[in-house]
Formats: structure tokens, C-alpha cells, sequence
């Protein structure tokens, strides 16, 4: 091979050299969330009674070859508000990425609401809730927002009914 006259203003013994970067098939997500009264094997519900448990399931996907060098954690965000007077609050869960899941395998968090949480009121109360997904990373100790972003607005809008 010929020595380019970019090759020789690196000296003598210091040379530019090719590298290439295989495209990968590509990055894809998905993300779905349900609400669930106590426990996600049951069916998607939208009518609690204030005694029950209701259950928030989050499941998220990442697909390709490119999801084996991603490194992180996920933030999972839970929000809520009530139809009139009630609470507005969220909750978050971090899970940290897993670059060696296996392809058919995918996230999920359950994040629980103990009876009594969500008040009914006197005559039973909406509440609409809502999930944000985020990757992040943290680099000593300072906490960067990361590529990836997803929502599931109005998950459920579920009625607490006094128990």
C-alpha cells in the first residue's frame, strides 16, 4: 500500500488507520402499561373498591443488537390525579439496564397501591393515571438523562368506589 501524504504528516511511526463500525439492525421499543386490582394475572380493571389493592404493571421491550451495549439505569415514573379534590402525586422506580436479557425477555415494574391510597370520597372518585420510561446514566454520581424516552398517557382512569 502507497503511503497517502496524510499518512506522512503523522511521522514516522504514527500512522492513520481505517476502522470500521457495522450498522446495527437497529434499536426498537416498546412500552405498555395496565392497571390491574392487586395482582397482574387478573384482568385490566377500571372500577376498585377503596379495600382493594390496585396494581400498576409497566413492561418495556428493547430490541436489537444495539441494546447489548447500552448501560444505564431506567427510570419508571407513576403519576396520578384525581376527577375534583384528591390527591396528585407520582412514584418512580429505577431498574437498571441488562445488556445480556435474553431476546424474548423484557422489563417490568409493578408498582403497588395499598387499600386506602387512593381515597374514595363520599361517592367514589376517578383517578387518571399516567407512565413516563427514561433511560439515564450516572457517571460519578451526577445523573444524566440517557437517549431513550417513552409515556403511556391515561393508562387508566380507574373509579375508587367507597369499600
Amino acid at each position: 500500500m502507497a503511503e497517502t501524504a496524510e499518512s506522512l504528516e503523522l511521522g514516522r511511526h504514527r500512522r492513520k488507520c481505517e476502522i470500521e463500525i457495522v450498522p446495527p439492525p437497529g434499536l426498537t421499543a416498546t412500552l405498555e402499561a395496565s392497571c390491574h386490582e392487586g395482582d397482574p394475572v387478573l384482568p385490566p380493571t377500571d372500577i376498585i373498591s377503596a379495600n382493594q389493592e390496585l396494581l400498576v404493571k409497566v413492561r418495556w421491550c428493547i430490541q436489537g443488537d444495539l441494546r447489548r451495549h447500552l448501560c444505564g439505569t431506567w427510570c419508571v415514573n407513576v403519576a396520578w390525579e384525581s376527577c375534583g379534590p384528591g390527591p396528585e402525586e407520582q412514584e418512580f422506580q429505577r431498574v437498571p439496564f441488562d445488556p445480556c436479557l435474553p431476546d424474548d425477555r423484557c422489563y417490568e415494574a409493578i408498582f403497588r397501591f395499598p387499600p386506602g391510597r387512593l381515597p374514595p370520597g363520599d361517592c367514589g372518585t376517578i383517578y387518571c393515571l399516567c407512565v413516563t420510561l427514561s433511560s439515564e446514566v450516572n457517571c460519578n454520581g451526577t445523573r444524566y438523562a440517557g437517549l431513550i424516552f417513552g409515556f403511556c398517557k391515561d393508562v387508566c382512569c380507574v373509579m375508587v368506589r367507597p369499600g
